[in-house]
């Protein structure tokens, strides 16, 4: 590339699922904000394509259409740019072959065996990994051997923005976040056909990260292994390198949101008004004060909600053990108050206290929730200086301006 080049030709990938196509769009937008043109690549349209040579005709199509826009790198939600060419042929990587750089956004777990398995081209050249978490970050170094970029999340305060109350929405505590419809997990377990040894397992893992916020799971799982007699630290080995380690790993960080966030609404003051947005999971939960609401519209409803509620509540997902999500952003750039649970991240990317409240453990929320709704100055102060500091630092303009920084750094050598 020029290393003189100020506008580059950026090639977007959306996949279908809950929070990627969200983030990619405000990616693509972002880019665009920057002054870049963008081209985007739509998986979500293959799912209504049924044969494979409707799939071929495809990338036939998109190819010619790149070769007109002459790209200069592509970037995509985690695995999404290993683009196998139909009929799934592994050996032929779409980008690779059209000798174009790609970028894999992580913001998900990137050592789950399920996306390492699929990096077929991980140590190529024209590859680039960024990571959200800095302690994946660690361990993607570690295991693998190659160079990762942080980059945490991010917000779009084209979105996201101050907006009037709405009274439909209006509540003492609000909260938007699913729950898995799992009642008992140990039964789905053994119903999935684990040995009664995985599930022990796996239920000491989940008590271990809920009794230490911020470790890792697979900190937890090495430091069990340390400990097991030697055929038992070679099945778990083996185990680790199957593509059914993923569903292991999924299902317990399932669990732990699971019982993390319940704990967190069912131990909120009963004489709180709360909006709960998510899916049927929560109807196992009951209290006084509590609404349960549907699933919102990222991008249309979720800045209604934020706006409307006094205390917007954030309970970290545990694939996030350093890193904050995008609620943090999005919640501050509405000029809304947030309470979050504490990540070491939050003291890189706010003033914690000035900027944002957050709390350590389910006593302290407990009491910060009701200290805060008797002060609504302070939340308002609070919230105003988390929004000064989201529109500065933490746009995905931002995020979509360090990939380019990468790409102009790289050209000047």
């Amino acid at each position: 590339m020029d290393q003189r080049k100020t506008r580059y030709h950026v090639v977007v990938v959306i996949e279908k699922g809950i929070a990627a196509p969200n983030i990619m769009l405000d990616f693509a937008s972002a880019f665009e904000e920057l002054g870049h043109s963008v081209f985007l690549i739509d998986f979500r349209l293959l799912e209504t394509m049924a044969s494979d040579e409707e799939k071929i005709t495809y990338f036939e199509n998109i190819r010619k259409e790149l070769k007109q826009f002459e790209p200069d790198f592509a970037v995509g939600y985690g695995n999404s740019v290993f683009i196998s060419l139909p009929p799934n042929d592994p050996e032929r990587h779409f980008f690779e072959e059209l000798n174009l750089d790609y970028v894999s956004l992580f913001f998900d777990n990137p050592l789950l065996t399920g996306f390492i398995s699929s990096m077929l081209t991980l140590h190529s050249p024209r590859y680039t990994v960024f990571i959200w978490d800095r302690n994946h970050l660690a361990e993607f170094r570690k295991q693998h051997k190659k160079e990762a970029f942080y980059l945490p999340l991010a917000t779009n305060p084209k979105i996201f923005q101050p907006l009037a109350s709405e009274p439909e929405f209006e509540a003492d505590v609000g909260f938007i976040g699913s729950v898995s419809t799992t009642a008992d997990y140990d039964l789905e377990r053994t119903q999935n056909g684990w040995h009664e040894w995985l599930i022990s397992f796996a239920r000491n893992i989940v008590d271990e990260v809920r009794r230490h916020p911020g470790v890792t799971v697979t900190e937890i799982i090495h430091t069990f292994r340390d400990g097991f007699p030697d055929e038992t630290r070679k099945a778990l080995d083996d185990f680790s390198r199957r593509d059914d380690y993923t569903s292991f790993i999924l299902s317990i960080y399932d669990e732990i949101g699971a019982r993390d966030r319940m704990d967190a609404i069912r131990l909120l003051p009963d004489d709180l008004r709360v909006h709960v947005y998510g899916g049927p999971g929560w109807n196992r939960l009951s209290k006084p004060g509590l609404h349960l609401k549907g699933p919102v519209d990222y991008h249309r409803t979720a800045p209604l909600v934020y706006n409307s509620a006094r205390i917007n509540l954030n309970v970290t997902g545990s694939q996030l053990s350093a890193a904050v999500n995008q609620r943090v952003f999005d919640v501050a750039a509405c000029g809304a108050f947030l309470l979050t649970d504490y990540r070491t991240a939050l003291d890189e990317l706010f003033d914690v206290g000035r900027e944002v409240a957050c709390y350590r453990n389910l006593n302290e929320l407990n009491q910060l929730t009701d200290y805060y709704r008797s002060h609504p100055d302070l939340r308002l102060e609070i919230a105003a200086r988390g929004r000064e500091r989201v529109l500065a630092e933490h746009t995905y303009c931002h995020r979509a301006q360090r990939i380019i920084d990468l790409f102009q750094y790289r050209a000047s050598y």
